[in-house]
This record gives C-alpha cells, sequence and structure tokens, in this order.
C-alpha cells in the first residue's frame, strides 16, 4: 500500500485525486477536514490552520515523533531528530504528547545535560537510535513541519518511503491544526459535578 492509501485507511478519509495530487476529506467529532498530499516528488501533507494564523513555527522531527501516540496515558517522544524555531510563547501548542517537551538548542548551546542524556540513549539502546547530533552536528531531519500564514505542511525530507510514518505525518498534522479548537471544546463542556462529602450519620 502506498503512503497517500494508508493515510486515507488510517483517516478514513474520501479521496479525490488530481494531476497535481489528492484531496483527503475526513470528520472528527463534528468538524470536517481536508489534507492536500501529495506523493511526487516527496510526500507533502498540508492543511489550512485558520487557528493558527497568529503562529509562525518551524519542526524539525523524526520517527520517534510521528509513530507515538496523542491522548490519555501517552508519554512524550525521545526524538534526536526534535528541532523547534518559532516565537517560544507559542510553544504551548506543541505540550501534547507525543511532541517532545521544551525546545532543542542547536549543538553550539546544547547544555551538558543534554550531552549526557544523548550518551545514555546511545548506550541503552546499543546504539540504535539515530543519535545524529551527538558529535555537534546537526542530524539530517526526516520531516518538517511548518506553520505559516494559517497553513501547515509537513514533508518528507528524507528519501525513505515508509507507510507507518506517513500516517504519523498526518496524525501530527492534525493534531497540531486541531489543537486550539479541542482546547476551546473541553473549556467549554460542562464539569461533573463533585460528589458532596457528608458527615457521619448518627
Amino acid at each position: 500500500m502506498d503512503e497517500l492509501a494508508a493515510i486515507a485507511v488510517a483517516l478514513e478519509a474520501r479521496v479525490v485525486t488530481s494531476p497535481r495530487g489528492a484531496l483527503l476529506t475526513f470528520r472528527r467529532g463534528d468538524a470536517s477536514y481536508t489534507i492536500s498530499a501529495r506523493a511526487n516528488p516527496h510526500l507533502e501533507l498540508t492543511m489550512d490552520a485558520p487557528d493558527l494564523r497568529d503562529v509562525t513555527l518551524e519542526i524539525q522531527l523524526g520517527a520517534p515523533t510521528l509513530l507515538g501516540a496523542e491522548g490519555d496515558g501517552a508519554s512524550s517522544a525521545l526524538d534526536p531528530h526534535w528541532r523547534v524555531r518559532g516565537d517560544h510563547h507559542l510553544l504551548d501548542l506543541l505540550a501534547e504528547p507525543p511532541w517532545p517537551w521544551g525546545i532543542t538548542a542547536p549543538p553550539s548551546e546544547r547544555s551538558w545535560l543534554r550531552s549526557v542524556g544523548i550518551a545514555l540513549v546511545g548506550y541503552v539502546t546499543y546504539g540504535m537510535v539515530d543519535l545524529g547530533g551527538a558529535n555537534g552536528t546537526e542530524p539530517t531531519p526526516r520531516f518538517m513541519l511548518t506553520v505559516a500564514d494559517g497553513r501547515a505542511t509537513i514533508e518528507r525530507r528524507s528519501s525513505e518511503l515508509d507507510a507507518n510514518l506517513a500516517i504519523g505525518a498526518a496524525r501530527r498534522l492534525l493534531q497540531l491544526v486541531t489543537i486550539r479548537a479541542r482546547r476551546r471544546a473541553a473549556a467549554a463542556a460542562p464539569r461533573p459535578l463533585r460528589p458532596v462529602r457528608r458527615g457521619p450519620y448518627r
């Protein structure tokens, strides 16, 4: 199954194809969303993001973030490819798992604690995790997610074709685009009544 077909199945999307790509339309709750997608020359997914018109972000990410699960009980990813450029006051948009926590500084600004953490990850995983920046160089980005002018785009920067990573890219894109709407809905939802504590009966 190719990447766009895998995304369509995972999102239960209706697909309309054209020579320039495909439109994947699907529902989440009461809202309908559309992802503009193309696979050539590389995977690129774009969504309108009217709630993010004030946001300018550039996010470099790898497989751990793409494959992580959001929602209750999810934990943040440990992603050696993680880089964020943008306004710091907007980074609460990335507070949900599996987005990694905080900002990764450029190699020259990394703290000794991060260096120790990178070395520890390499030791625990027997070197199976691509540490990329451990020697002071920037790791090659697997995917790049950009937000500007009310649109969000995630594109693959490597030549690796992987349907699971493509599905993860679509999910991270949707997660970011919908975060403010989901927060508004959660704030407007009625809160359960707290039980009234009663004293012992006599």
